[in-house]
């Protein structure tokens, strides 16, 4: 039984065989080859992949070092990465339907996913992790707060702030991955104009 993609990836194979590997070589042909796998994939699934990536990350390296801190570079990577995930995902979108909403869409979708599943393993981390990682720097500003609210339960308080924290980081992820994923469709749009562009001059 033929599915809707199976024909595209048939083209991909051919185009791939005919035209681009006596082209590009085999190495950057089989890295075109797997870009445009990728590019295949809905939004949903990238999102969800890259949030358990994040999240299993985050959650292995507390294991392991509870008490290393986040340096400005590593977060900083990190940030990168996501960004450039997300718009990644715009561009595919556009690529693949040829319409720049569904880049914005899936920008979104991809934020939100990735976000919503990074922000459940944090929590687990922090569940699980308490007692060692309350003692790192970057938790002073928290334990500072959790002093002046009087509270005895120190469990409570986070759970509390994360749960409080959270309606916002949707918000900032959806508003965020739609302008990531716009960007990236406004570069596909451009991509796919140059050829025309070429062929004037």
């Amino acid at each position: 039984m033929m599915t809707g993609r199976s024909p595209i990836i048939g083209d991909l194979v051919e185009e791939y065989r005919d035209s681009v590997r006596p082209k590009r070589g085999r190495l950057r042909a089989a890295l075109w080859f797997a870009v445009q796998l990728a590019s295949l994939a809905r939004p949903w699934m990238w999102g969800l992949l890259l949030g358990v990536i994040l999240g299993g990350f985050n959650l292995l390296s507390t294991a392991v070092a509870p008490l290393a801190e986040d340096t400005p570079p590593a977060v900083l990577a990190l940030g990168v990465t996501v960004l450039a995930c997300w718009v990644w995902s715009g561009f595919a979108a556009e690529r693949r339907a040829r319409r720049f909403r569904d880049a914005i869409v899936a920008g979104a979708v991809v934020a939100v996913l990735s976000t919503g599943v990074f922000s459940a393993a944090n929590f687990a981390r922090k569940m699980v992790f308490l007692d060692t990682i309350q003692h790192r720097s970057d938790w002073h500003g928290l334990l500072v707060r959790f002093q002046r609210s009087g509270s005895n339960d120190l469990r409570a308080f986070v759970i509390e702030e994360h749960w409080q924290g959270l309606p916002g980081g949707i918000l900032f992820s959806i508003a965020a991955g739609a302008i990531c994923g716009g960007l990236g469709g406004a570069y596909s749009m451009w991509r796919r104009e140059q050829p025309s562009r070429m062929n004037v001059t």
